[in-house]
């Protein structure tokens, strides 16, 4: 019917810094930031981060890329969940 959804504010704190070489850090505001390595398997489109202090991998299907913004997709997740960034 009327129903209107706004986006989820609950990662609105969210931290993702990619550089350019291959290193990441992440986490939430003000808790501090983990450092980490990314990798891009280009043929799946897919983002992978890679935390080192929990040695954990995170694929992220890469939905949309733009000079100004990224938008990924969760594909740990069953349920879909977008992602997005814009530069700063």
């Amino acid at each position: 019917g009327d129903k209107t959804t706004l986006p989820d504010q609950s990662l609105s704190d969210f931290v993702l810094i990619i550089s350019s070489n291959h290193t990441v850090k992440q986490g939430m505001n003000p808790d501090g930031l983990i450092n980490g390595k990314w990798s891009v398997k280009e043929k799946e489109m897919l983002l992978i981060i890679k935390d080192e202090t929990m040695n954990q991998e995170y694929p992220m299907k890469i939905i949309s890329l733009t000079v100004n913004e990224l938008i990924l997709q969760d594909a740990s997740s069953d349920t879909p969940l977008k992602i997005y960034y814009h530069a700063k």
